[in-house]
């Protein structure tokens, strides 16, 4: 959405509001098949060894104010599940806020 008007102290501030949302998925996994199984070489299904699953989602927010003062807000959660004991699983979550404030003078 853009050049939102919006008044403010007598002042006519032009805003601008941006969206953006990230979602990304990544399967990995390693199998092992035994050649001497007809029946399991058919179906595919091999015995699963390791594997992991990363999951990032991501939503942000940025408004501006004019030119001069832009806000930028942001989520982020990274995972990584992992199949089989030999590792855990693990995740991280952040929180963000960005703020802009352009001064500027002269004579």
């Amino acid at each position: 959405m853009k050049s939102l008007e919006w008044e403010f102290l007598g002042l006519s501030l032009k805003n601008n509001i941006e969206y953006s949302f990230l979602f990304s998925i990544k399967d990995n996994s390693r199998a092992t098949f035994d050649v001497s199984d007809e029946a399991s070489l058919n179906g595919n299904d091999g015995r699963e060894l390791q594997g992991d699953t990363q999951i990032t989602i991501e939503p942000r927010i940025r408004y501006s104010i004019s030119n001069r003062v832009t806000a930028s807000f942001f989520f982020r959660y990274d995972a990584t599940i992992t199949a089989g004991a030999a590792n855990p699983g693990f995740s991280t979550t952040q929180v963000g806020l960005d703020l802009r404030i352009s001064l500027a003078g002269g004579r």
